[in-house]
């Protein structure tokens, strides 16, 4: 079976060009390296951002954890397009699998971000007696979102390495149906 691995460019693209190819994975792998570093600081100064609902922090914290997570998962398939995907019979080959899940997985739960701070915003200005009160109880509202934007993202990532293309015919009917209510 055929799979969509999140590997664009392949190191033989390069051929005639060596230096270009070793300019751009390096340049990569240096904005990749210097988002891991500046990953904590920023979730931590985000979350410590009083003035924004806990809720709020909390999806931008959650998402820039699932960027961190996404940009490690595409540390390793750099990696394997220097040296190539392993053949299905190796061990090595879940490895990419997981590894493409992961990207698509983070990238999907950050493109989620407007869709979440939406549904947040809507139920805070239903019921904004309960929930600016921060309460416990509020904590689920974020924890419904995040389930959904990760099972969303994980289904569109499964369908899009799996070559299920109908997926996301049926996903964009499915959203235009929710959206008109």
């Amino acid at each position: 079976m055929q799979h969509n691995y999140l590997i664009w460019v392949p190191k033989y693209a390069f051929d005639d060009s060596p230096g270009l190819y070793s300019c751009l994975y390096i340049f990569e792998i240096l904005m990749i390296v210097t988002q891991l570093i500046a990953d904590p600081f920023i979730i931590y100064r985000m979350y410590r951002t009083r003035p924004l609902h806990r809720n709020i922090r909390l999806i931008i914290v959650s998402c820039l954890s699932f960027t961190g997570l996404s940009s490690i998962c595409r540390l390793v398939l750099l990696f394997f397009q220097y040296t190539g995907i392993p053949p299905p019979e190796s061990g090595k080959y879940s490895v990419v699998l997981i590894a493409s899940l992961g990207r698509e997985v983070g990238l999907g739960v950050l493109v989620a971000i407007p869709f979440d701070v939406a549904v947040e915003r809507i139920v805070a200005t239903r019921h904004w007696s309960w929930y600016e009160r921060e309460s416990a109880d509020t904590l689920w509202v974020f924890v419904c979102l995040l389930i959904f934007s990760v099972f969303i993202a994980l289904l569109n990532g499964v369908c899009y390495v799996y070559e299920a293309d109908f997926y996301r015919h049926i996903s964009v009917a499915l959203f235009d149906i929710f959206v008109q209510g």
